[in-house]
């Protein structure tokens, strides 16, 4: 599908191009292709890029058998493709074809932006020996600031990812009671998200009635039991925009302990949505939820992740954590995702998404932001 908002993403490119003095772009994060695009791309098919000047044609490259989808999926008309040796066709390989497009659109001697952390090593060097006028800056970090503010339509994609997650849950909780399997819970929320436009989950639907603390696996053939702390996560995509939803139910009465973590944890969720307004940072963020937790009792032992996250065509910054200095922003999308973790125990675990605006955050889920309990 070609939306109609390209023309003003790549008016917004070019501005950055301008300001970071960028003849050229090269694009390879699969986040960036999204936007760019407006396309799906996954992490198997490797040696996808489009590569756009300062003025021109914008150019993308793609393995051969999926050019054939991409050619009436994007806006950009001048899709190429690559193919090792494959019947009679000559081998040409992703790297010689970037070099071949970059030299036609006059760039070789040229300032050129590279998403550097997410370039092969072995393309970054055929670069630099097969074009050794050619300048590369890193614009990982200026690309994302492209990408982190939401216009209107995107704001609306985002919404709408939103309440997909919100429909899962519904359809989850509906269902749920001892004698049912995870397989039932993420059958039931898959379907109701598939019913409300989801077109593919970006990590599985995640469901956990053990102490796994959550996130990313698969659910199994375990029998929900009276007393279960089940963990629900979601990640649906819509027009190429990720929603991500955590939720954490209780068949019956919630252990002391844990209803007492939960308590503690709803007061961090809304110290982080109170820090959440623009001028703030990701570390403000993360610090006001430390904060609330260790007034409660708790320090949280999980320093190595952090406790939310921008989205949009993937995940983006702010990467919320003690030293992360990103700036909010009005019409940022970002997740939080408070959490108490001990090993062995059962933990919590939430995620949500808002909007940034200039007052208070808008939250884009409306089901519950504490502890589910069922009777």
């Amino acid at each position: 599908m070609i939306y109609a908002y390209h023309e003003d993403r790549l008016r917004r490119i070019r501005n950055m191009m301008n300001q970071e003095g960028l003849d050229g772009l090269v694009l390879t994060n699969l986040t960036s292709l999204s936007y760019t695009g407006g396309t799906f791309h996954s992490v198997w098919n490797s040696g996808v890029a489009i590569v756009i000047p300062l003025e021109g044609d914008v150019t993308m490259l793609a393995p051969l058998g999926d050019s054939f989808r991409l050619e009436p999926e994007t806006w950009i008309k001048d899709v190429r493709p690559w193919n090792p040796t494959f019947w009679k066709m000559p081998k040409l390989t992703y790297e010689n074809l970037l070099i071949k497009v970059i030299k036609e659109k006059k760039l070789d001697t040229k300032r050129i932006g590279i998403e550097e952390d997410v370039l092969l090593w072995s393309t970054r060097q055929m670069l630099s020996e097969e074009l050794p006028k050619a300048k590369f800056k890193n614009a990982t970090n200026a690309m994302y600031g492209v990408m982190v503010i939401k216009d209107e339509e995107e704001i609306e994609l985002c919404r709408h990812a939103a309440a997909m997650t919100d429909n899962g849950v519904y359809a989850a909780l509906e269902i749920m009671k001892p004698g049912i399997t995870e397989y039932d819970l993420a059958g039931a929320a898959d379907y109701a998200m598939r019913k409300s436009g989801a077109e593919m989950y970006y990590a599985p639907t995640t469901i956990s009635a053990d102490y796994r603390l959550g996130p990313d696996h698969s659910p199994t053939e375990r029998l929900l039991q009276k007393g279960d702390i089940v963990k629900m996560d979601f990640h649906p995509v819509y027009k190429n925009y990720r929603a991500d939803r955590m939720t954490v139910t209780v068949l019956g009465k919630p252990p002391a302990e844990f209803k007492k973590m939960c308590d503690v944890i709803a007061a961090g969720t809304q110290a982080m949505l109170q820090a959440s307004v623009p001028g703030k940072t990701g570390a403000d963020i993360d610090k006001a939820f430390n904060k609330a937790i260790e007034k409660g009792g708790y320090k949280n032992l999980d320093t190595t992740w952090y406790l939310g996250h921008g989205i949009g065509t993937g995940h983006l910054p702010p990467f919320i954590h003690p030293d992360d200095q990103t700036v909010l922003k009005p019409n940022m999308v970002i997740i939080l995702n408070p959490l108490i973790f001990r090993p062995g125990i059962h933990s919590f675990m939430l995620e949500f998404m808002l909007r940034v605006t200039e007052d208070k955050p808008e939250l884009l889920n409306k089901t519950p932001l504490d502890l589910i309990v069922l009777e």
